[in-house]
């Protein structure tokens, strides 16, 4: 009986210690989301749009790790789902209102807050329709880094001479 216990207890030990490996990169995800955010409120657009794209790779790797290493937990599914809001959620809204629609005051907030709304309603919908956390599911609409990767080189883009950026244009997009 004792022996059982300690075996159960080792496996369970074992399985969180593996969990560690891709949490660490969701992690890693919402942490260059953050980074992001504070990058867009000090001007630094470029910058903040290469963490956005560094939450992306980590994103992608951490999936990747957890089937790797044969995890998946309900726990892992809705710390993701936060990593991504801050980082394709929040931190493509606050680059887009700093760079692009600061001008239009509360307007240029409401604009940019329509993002973040339907990333958290993209992600809700997701983690209520998972069923099994080691099967990967099917994606129905767009993937909120894709949306987020796209709002985001827009700015890039315009910090490199290539787009002609206005609230407009932003608003349209």
């Amino acid at each position: 009986m004792k022996q059982s216990y300690l075996k159960d207890k080792v496996k369970k030990n074992f399985k969180l210690s593996k969990a560690i490996i891709p949490n660490s990169f969701t992690a890693l995800n919402a942490l260059c989301g953050y980074i992001s955010i504070i990058q867009s409120v000090n001007g630094n657009y470029e910058l903040a749009f290469f963490f956005i794209v560094f939450a992306g790779l980590f994103d992608l790797f951490d999936g990747i790790l957890a089937r790797l290493v044969k995890t998946s937990s309900e726990f892992g599914v809705q710390l993701d789902s936060l990593s991504d809001i801050i980082s394709f959620g929040v931190a493509p809204a606050f680059l887009i209102y700093h760079a692009a629609l600061q001008e239009l005051g509360w307007v240029g907030i409401l604009l940019s807050g329509i993002f973040v709304i339907f990333g958290a309603f993209r992600l809700a919908r997701f983690n209520v329709q998972v069923s099994d956390y080691s099967v990967k599911t099917d994606f129905k609409g767009l993937p909120i880094p894709i949306a987020a990767l796209t709002l985001s080189s827009f700015v890039w883009n315009f910090h490199n001479g290539n787009v002609i950026i206005s609230p407009f244009s932003t608003f349209v997009i």
